[in-house]
């Protein structure tokens, strides 16, 4: 009984440390400075690591890449923004009726010239996702 009772004040432990992490990183998120940003990906990496893998922990892992993408040279842009489709395509195994997930993938994808895009956009306007359907739209008026 004492075991399982350490074991099981661990894990609330571990779920409140992770939402701390979480919430943590959500704030640092805010934020358009990269060492805020590198914070909230350390963060986000130690939530994951303290509780199960997450569609929202994934997608803003993915929101920390895109956004870093936006403030770092064209050297390194693809780099980032390559890292954001790999957390969103977990965030996607995970759930896969995230539509913000799917538009915020092709939008990576768009961004660095991969075809790609307009499938996650179909999914994502095809589930109701406005924004995706307005960018579909858009596309086609090009």
């Amino acid at each position: 009984n004492y075991n399982k009772r350490i074991s099981k004040n661990q894990s609330y432990n571990n779920n409140r440390d992770a939402e701390k992490y979480f919430n943590d990183g959500l704030k640092k998120l805010q934020s358009n400075d990269t060492n805020d940003l590198r914070l909230a990906r350390h963060y986000f990496k130690a939530a994951m690591a303290l509780s199960a893998e997450s569609v929202s922990t994934n997608m803003l892992l993915g929101e920390v890449s895109l956004k870093e993408s936006q403030l770092c040279s064209d050297a390194t842009k693809n780099n980032k923004l390559t890292e954001a489709i790999y957390y969103y395509t977990n965030a996607i195994a995970i759930d896969s009726t995230c539509n913000l997930c799917y538009f915020s993938r092709g939008t990576c994808y768009y961004n660095i010239g991969d075809k790609k895009y307009l499938s996650d956009y179909r999914k994502s306007c095809a589930s109701g996702y406005v924004d995706a359907c307005a960018a579909l739209k858009e596309l086609k008026e090009e």
